[in-house]
């Protein structure tokens, strides 16, 4: 029996492609499977702390109320006059196309 040439050649070509293969992957039920040691970071390994301030916070303290006493308010409560608003209109009197209700909602 003579084997073609051309099939030896073939078989030759392919013997690199065969071992290139991956190994299998290991199933997750298996205890043998070789797996990366676990490994912990900390959440404050990175963690630099706050530098102490320069003044007291009472200081700190003293000095913004005396900016807020010197401009008259603090949180948006100035000493503004408050806006013009429009007259009420008396219970009375429907708005234009609301003249079918009954007056005071009854």
């Amino acid at each position: 029996m003579q084997i073609p040439y051309w099939l030896a050649a073939a078989a030759l070509a392919a013997l690199p492609l065969a071992a290139a293969q991956p190994p299998q992957a290991a199933g997750p039920a298996d205890i043998h499977a070789q797996v990366a040691p676990p490994s912990y970071t900390s959440a404050f390994s990175g963690y630099r702390s706050l530098a102490a301030p320069q003044e007291a916070p009472d200081r700190l303290w003293r000095q913004a109320n005396r900016e807020m006493q010197e401009l008259g308010g603090h949180a948006g409560h100035m000493n503004q006059p408050a806006p013009e608003l429009a007259p009420a209109t008396p219970a009375g009197d429907a708005p234009p196309g609301h003249a079918h209700h009954p007056a005071g909602g009854q």
